[in-house]
């Protein structure tokens, strides 16, 4: 049996898949719209309730997370709210305005003028936060202090030395200074520092420990 699989924007990749076994194809935006809405029912109305600023993380155009199909099924929940969208780009540069209406999708007109872009090299845009135990000094985007309540779009995919994206990641690298992501990437060169792997894996335990000195686990809202 060959099945097709799109890759990328244009791409198809056709794969040989024995007969024994059996496939099923997923219909994503289903799929995304009845998670999301289980989500939102159940937790976000109560999360950001009667709550100033809240601060919407997510991607970058280097990630392929559906963030506009995921503001879609959130933005009735929080549009008359005081909301604030930062694309945690990391160290990575910034989105172009293409990469950026490809972010926010339908909801570009609408966000636009909320969005902001980290900038990993103005230092006076950081603040220091902390130590983790390995010594790394966690200097973090000043935004995400100042917001009552913080909303991460993001998604979880393999990572080559992180063992995989998704997650603690929008802090560091996401939100976090060069020296502070120049620090934790030292870490890439270490044995344990790969693919698939998060146990013993320097650079994934650097990362949390930076969200453990970020504390405010009680503030964030993550959709994966």
């Amino acid at each position: 049996m060959i099945i097709e699989i799109p890759y990328g924007n244009k791409r198809i990749i056709k794969c040989k898949v024995p007969s024994e076994i059996s496939i099923e194809t997923l219909n994503l935006k289903e799929a995304i719209t009845r998670d999301v809405n289980v989500s939102i029912d159940r937790e976000i109305e109560d999360f950001i309730y009667d709550k100033g600023k809240i601060l919407l993380v997510v991607n970058d155009q280097e990630r392929p997370t559906p963030t506009s199909k995921i503001l879609n099924k959130i933005h009735e929940k929080i549009k008359d709210k005081e909301v604030k969208i930062i694309v945690a780009t990391g160290a990575h540069r910034s989105p172009t305005e293409e990469e950026l209406k490809w972010i926010l999708g339908n909801k570009y007109e609408y966000y636009r003028y909320r969005t902001v872009i980290h900038d990993a090299k103005k230092v006076e845009e950081h603040e220091y936060i902390g130590e983790t135990k390995r010594g790394n000094r966690v200097y973090i985007d000043k935004r995400l202090l100042e917001a009552d309540k913080i909303i991460v779009i993001g998604s979880v995919e393999p990572h080559y030395f992180a063992g995989y994206t998704g997650g603690r990641k929008f802090l560091l690298p996401g939100l976090s200074s060069y020296e502070t992501i120049e620090y934790n990437h030292r870490f890439a060169l270490d044995s344990n520092a790969t693919l698939l792997k998060l146990n013993g894996n320097p650079v994934h335990e650097d990362m949390m420990d930076a969200l453990e000195v970020l504390g405010r686990i009680e503030d964030i809202y993550s959709i994966m």
